[in-house]
């Protein structure tokens, strides 16, 4: 149990065996560490450094003689959180100037054709980023296939986040989807009054996204193979596509 808690806390096998070791008999020569864990000395020493460095145990220098101890039981628990924290907000602040310098590159990079603004992301994570921004970035104009889409549990989870926020933030949506049994349960979940939706028949193939939202078109890829997606900014482009989805929405009944 010990060994387990302390490889959710960061340390390897290794220095698990070790610190347990340490834990159960107090202060001792790596010799003595290395002869009771059946581990080489080198090993032994490398994971006494990195437990020292982590502030988990201390040596004691008796009689020209080094000895290694655990830092008293009651201290280890909190050790390990302080250095998680520590580390956490090294890597929010490092993240967060990352981000920063990558917004810089790619305002150089995005491609820009007869004043189109061309950008596209090709991970799932920066995908889920996108779409969670333009879903929350106020009204906006769309058609999906549900089928395809929620069949993804993560998919499902960021789309009953995206109701709950709007069922409070209230913008006015409308959505063009396919119908059939997910699209049904996308529907009883919404609790914004202005968000509106209508259908087209179930054998009707989408398996990508598109979204309208100030002046951009979101194109969204779902699909096993591949996720991709891609920002269209480009007044005429934008405009052409509003009225593409106006006539289809026009033409279907509620």
């Amino acid at each position: 149990m010990l060994k387990a808690l302390l490889g959710s806390c960061g340390l390897n096998e290794s220095e698990r065996v070790v610190f347990e070791s340490l834990v159960e008999h107090g202060f001792s020569l790596a010799s003595v560490i290395a002869r009771r864990t059946e581990l080489k000395r080198p090993n032994v020493y490398a994971c006494l450094e990195n437990l020292l460095h982590y502030g988990l145990i201390n040596k004691q220098k008796r009689s020209g003689v080094t000895y290694y101890g655990s830092l008293p039981l009651d201290m280890i628990a909190k050790v390990i959180e302080n250095e998680a924290r520590r580390k956490f907000n090294e890597t929010q602040q490092a993240a967060q100037m990352l981000q920063a310098e990558l917004n810089q590159r790619a305002k150089r990079q995005n491609k820009a054709f007869q004043n189109f603004e061309i950008s596209s992301v090709e991970s799932k994570a920066g995908l889920y980023e996108v779409l969670k921004s333009a879903l929350m970035g106020g009204d906006f104009d769309a058609f999906f296939n549900p089928q395809v889409e929620f069949q993804s549990k993560e998919i499902q989870e960021a789309t009953l986040e995206f109701l709950a926020e709007t069922a409070k933030t209230k913008p006015h949506i409308r959505d063009i989807i396919v119908a059939g049994p997910m699209a049904n349960w996308y529907m009883k979940k919404i609790k914004n009054p202005n968000h509106q939706v209508k259908t087209i028949p179930t054998d009707k193939k989408i398996l990508s996204d598109m979204i309208m939202i100030e002046g951009a078109v979101y194109l969204m890829q779902f699909s096993p193979q591949r996720e991709v997606g891609i920002r269209i900014v480009e007044p005429d482009f934008y405009e052409s596509m509003k009225t593409v989805f106006e006539i289809m929405w026009e033409n279907l009944n509620d």
